[in-house]
């Protein structure tokens, strides 16, 4: 485990939580935004120190997030979601959706209450986007998420010049062939350190351009709201807005 953040409000949907931060991941993208992480050079902590922390703030938290990196990368991440589990916390997984039998693990076991899952991309450009080409893992992972009862949502990052309102679309289009039913969150890209040294998008990304009218809602993280208001369609916007 690298970090620990002791107190969101925004990152586990209408709870209060801690974030672990668990470090490596499969996956190369880019644009990532945690690319310490992501190689596994991010700092080194405790998890029994961890697990006294969350002792602590017992009736003061609701839930605890397991981010990264790839959360379920490791093997280790089951008993650590046990430990969390026994002493009463609402568990959040925020994971790209590369280890379905992980994932298959927490939710026979019942511990995991929130799911959050990239969508990083459609699935003929997985392996141009994200460095890893296993879509069917992702795709094993979208049905467990998909028979399991539990809440949990997509995210996809946009940038014009690496997933563009086309790739968009026709990612939607995926989605409702595959019987989607839940939210799905454009995530504009923001210029800063990343794992490829990504530039700014060299044009603004165009929500205009989207075919919004979907089976399951689409909202927005990111974008400013003139950005939304200018849809026909009146979508929400998340809270973590610009402008």
């Amino acid at each position: 485990m690298s970090a620990v953040t002791r107190f969101s409000l925004q990152d586990f949907p209408g709870r209060s939580a801690c974030i672990l931060w668990l470090s490596g991941c499969q996956m190369r993208c880019s644009y990532c935004h945690n690319p310490e992480l992501a190689l596994g050079r991010g700092g080194r902590i405790s998890v029994d120190g961890v697990l006294s922390f969350l002792e602590r703030r017992k009736g003061q938290l609701d839930g605890v997030v397991l981010s990264g990196g790839e959360c379920l990368l490791s093997s280790s991440v089951l008993e650590l979601a046990r430990a969390v589990k026994a002493m009463g916390y609402l568990l959040k997984v925020d994971t790209n959706g590369g280890y379905p039998d992980r994932l298959d693990t927490l939710l026979k076991e019942g511990l995991v209450d929130y799911v959050a899952m990239d969508f990083k991309a459609r699935p003929g450009d997985y392996e141009r986007v994200t460095g890893w080409g296993d879509f069917a893992k992702w795709e094993a992972c979208y049905g467990l998420l998909q028979e399991s009862g539990i809440d949990w949502e997509l995210r996809t990052t946009v940038h014009s010049d690496i997933v563009d309102e086309q790739a968009v679309d026709e990612m939607m289009d995926f989605l409702e062939s595959r019987s989607f039913g839940k939210t799905l969150y454009l995530q504009l890209f923001r210029q800063g350190k990343t794992l490829g040294n990504v530039a700014d998008m060299r044009r603004r990304f165009e929500l205009a351009r989207l075919c919004l009218d979907r089976s399951y809602e689409v909202r927005f993280r990111n974008f400013t709201q003139a950005e939304v208001n200018a849809l026909a369609c009146g979508r929400p916007l998340e809270v973590n807005v610009t402008g």
